[in-house]
Formats: structure tokens, sequence, C-alpha cells
């Protein structure tokens, strides 16, 4: 996990959008500038995702994807990785961000076009491991390139 700072952050972000078929994923501490780095007009919440499915289940948490997935280049992205909670929607259990990950995963093992992810997390890697699993964090290794934003905090300033 390489560390920098919002300067060489920007340059990833840019880079990874236009030459790489990787997205990122980047850690660090609350109001680093993490969510500013990475923000689109269609960015959602993994908290959000959560409480969607379990109000309206898994065909609104597609749809959200799916729009996203459409109207931002092929590129997904979700803010506060691992602040969301397993949810229920009429029983049925799930984390739906671990779904999300596993279905972009599945669909980019045969897309010409892979779809970017580009995530935000204030967790370690061993956090999310834990929350997520081997299989579910080996599948996001393999789709992003995982930064540690290091730098002062914008909300002290």
């Amino acid at each position: 996990m390489k560390e920098v700072n919002r300067e060489e952050l920007a340059i990833l972000v840019k880079e990874s959008k236009t030459n790489s078929t990787k997205g990122l994923l980047v850690l660090g501490e609350p109001g680093m500038g993490k969510t500013f780095a990475l923000k689109t007009t269609r960015m959602v919440s993994a908290i959000d995702v959560a409480l969607d499915y379990q109000a309206e289940g898994i065909e609104t948490v597609k749809a959200k994807i799916n729009n996203m997935i459409s109207y931002e280049g092929m590129k997904v992205t979700i803010d506060d990785l691992g602040a969301e909670e397993q949810v229920k929607n009429y029983g049925n259990e799930l984390d739906p961000i671990a779904f999300v990950i596993q279905k972009i995963y599945a669909i980019n093992q045969s897309a010409e076009s892979p779809i970017k992810l580009y995530m935000t997390s204030n967790f370690l890697p061993s956090t999310l491991l834990k929350k997520y699993g081997p299989r579910v964090m080996d599948r996001l290794n393999e789709m992003v390139s995982i930064v540690n934003l290091k730098d002062t905090n914008l909300r002290n300033i």
C-alpha cells in the first residue's frame, strides 16, 4: 500500500481514469479529502446503499450501480467502504457492498471494457479483510490499487 499526499492522489486519480485498468481504494483518516478527491455526480455512500437494500431490495441497488456505470463512463464510486452494516430485506440478509464488489468482478471477467471501481474508507486493509473476508478482498485487490492518504486534516485548518 502506497502512502500519498493530496497532490499525489490527484495525479493518481487522473492517471487511473485515463491510463490504468484498475480503479482506486483510497484509505485514510476522516477529514483528509478522500471523498473530495474521488467525487462524482453519482457517487454513493456505502451506508445509503445498505439502507436502500433494506428498504427496497436488491433491484434498487442494481439500478443505482447500473445508473453510475452508464452515466460515469464505466466507473462506480462508493464512499465510506466498511461503514455499512449487513442488513435484511424481507428476511434476506446481505452486505450489499460485498455483493456489488463481487458482481463487478464477475462482469469484468468477460467484459471488453472493465468497470473501474473507486472507493474511500477510513478503515485499514486488515479491518476490511475481517469485514468482507478473503474472497471479497482478493477480488477487490485485483480491481483496485490501494493507497493511503496521509496529509493534514482539512476540517482542522
